[in-house]
């Protein structure tokens, strides 16, 4: 069995906060699409994805719903399924709370949210 797939945020930028992939490469879109959706899809029987989201500067809510909302939608998961697969880790447990409600979230009411 591989090991964990761990992905830190503070890896990719330590300043997430752009929503639109037009708006630079250091963005929400670009985090799922090209690094959370794969590793959620090559994760095996029992693996997890570890998502570190310590050492960054902070996020805006912009950033995590762009991850997370259309996460169920992009690997065709149910947010329950997912959020079995995903490990979210933070010091701040409020933040950790915001994701979940996120993963939770239909993509359309994340959109009219924005």
């Amino acid at each position: 069995m591989k090991d964990n797939h761990i992905l830190s945020v503070a890896e990719f930028t330590r300043f997430p906060g752009m929503d639109l992939s037009d708006d630079g490469k250091y963005t929400g879109d670009r985090f799922r699409e090209d690094l959370l959706v794969p590793a959620v899809l090559d994760l095996e029987q029992g693996q997890q994805v570890i998502i570190d989201l310590d050492g960054t500067v902070g996020y805006t809510s912009a950033f995590l719903r762009d991850v997370f909302c259309p996460l169920a939608e992009k690997t065709e998961l149910s947010p329950s399924q997912l959020l079995q697969k995903l490990n979210i880790r933070s010091s701040d447990r409020s933040l950790i709370a915001e994701v979940r409600g996120y993963i939770q979230m239909r993509t359309g009411v994340c959109n009219s949210s924005k």
